[in-house]
């Protein structure tokens, strides 16, 4: 390129000495003549090289462009992808948990059965002899007494029941069909009843959907009541003492007692074991 421009100098040079005043041989001028057209013809292959360097650079100015767009349309489309492949990665996650949670159910489940199965096994071969540390014959829910075995209430009631496992260290609890009964793991023997149908009844004939006012007359009656606080200020009103730290609780479905509560569950448990 340095040459070409060289010979663009050249030319401009001998133009200018042709323009001259000063004489010149017929030899001279055949020599400048021949020098001049083989400049001029440089000088027009180096206008047509010009003129492909301009195509060229418009060329490469096109494909820059061209580029340019590609590469935008790259970005959008990488943008795009990547927050496709974000929502199928939480959406993965997501059900990777939810796996990971019907898995757990499933061992839990499996666990919990066998667990109940041997539950109920063991508690239908135990004999238990002697006497159980809470037995109380005074009171019973569903003709079930604190002190009976696992035994003799599947005797009574059948084996159609589930059996709730606790993770805080308390004892296993067998559900019927509005009866729940503790089982001591030890003896398997009846610690607590809990009732919540109107299927069964307390020895003194109450049930759950009794009118309040005549059920707790009975029983006050037969027993003293923490109505004025006298067995513990922080239980409930309609809490019976039935003697020996047994106790025998009804809730009701109204704040205050009248003449239209009922009865909505029954408790029956000794004071000091367990909770109400």
């Amino acid at each position: 390129m340095k040459s070409k421009i060289k010979i663009l100098i050249v030319i401009v040079l001998l133009l200018s000495l042709v323009g001259c005043k000063k004489e010149v041989t017929v030899d001279d001028k055949d020599t400048l003549n021949d020098e001049y057209e083989r400049l001029q013809q440089d000088y027009n292959i180096l206008i047509e090289e010009f003129a492909i360097l301009e195509s060229n650079i418009d060329e490469v100015r096109s494909s820059n462009e061209m580029n340019k767009g590609l590469i935008s349309e790259y970005k959008d489309e990488i943008v795009e992808l990547k927050s496709k492949n974000e929502s199928l990665v939480k959406e993965n996650s997501k059900l990777q948990d939810e796996s990971n949670e019907e898995i757990w159910n499933l061992q839990n489940e499996s666990f919990q059965y066998m667990k109940s199965a041997t539950f109920w096994e063991q508690g239908m071969r135990t004999s238990f002899k002697g006497e159980p540390y809470l037995v109380c014959k005074s009171e019973s829910l569903a003709s079930i007494h604190i002190g009976d075995t696992l035994g003799e209430v599947i005797e009574k009631y059948g084996n159609d029941f589930e059996v709730v496992f606790s993770d805080d260290g308390f004892e296993p609890v067998v559900v019927y069909d509005g009866v729940s009964l503790s089982i001591g793991e030890s003896n398997y023997c009846v610690t607590e009843l809990f009732l919540a149908t109107n299927k069964y009844e307390t020895s003194l004939g109450v049930r759950v959907g009794d009118n309040a006012v005549v059920a707790i007359d009975n029983y006050k009656e037969l027993y003293r009541s923490n109505e004025d606080g006298s067995i513990h200020t922080e239980y409930p009103k309609w809490l019976f003492d039935l003697g020996e730290g047994y106790v025998i609780q009804f809730q009701i479905d109204t704040d205050e007692l009248t003449e239209n509560s009922v009865i909505t569950s029954i408790n029956l448990r000794n004071f000091y074991h367990g909770e109400v």
